[in-house]
């Protein structure tokens, strides 16, 4: 009977403790430092749109080559 009387507050004090930690994601957002679930997805979008443009411009290039050797 001891041993529930004392485990009960303790639980609660542990519970407590794990809920009142100071990285909460309100704070974080508040202060800018937090990212979000999709960075990693919108780095590699941005990258895509930066890569974007030099795929198409060697396209054009092999494009004019094969019309040149073609006739």
């Amino acid at each position: 009977m001891r041993f529930y009387r004392c485990f009960f507050p303790a639980a609660c004090l542990l519970i407590l403790s794990a809920c009142s930690g100071s990285d909460a994601p309100a704070e974080r957002a508040r202060d800018g430092s937090g990212d979000h679930v999709w960075k990693t997805q919108e780095n590699a979008y941005r990258k895509a749109q930066e890569v974007a443009p030099m795929l198409e411009d060697a396209d054009q290039h092999r494009r004019e080559l094969m019309e040149q050797q073609g006739g």
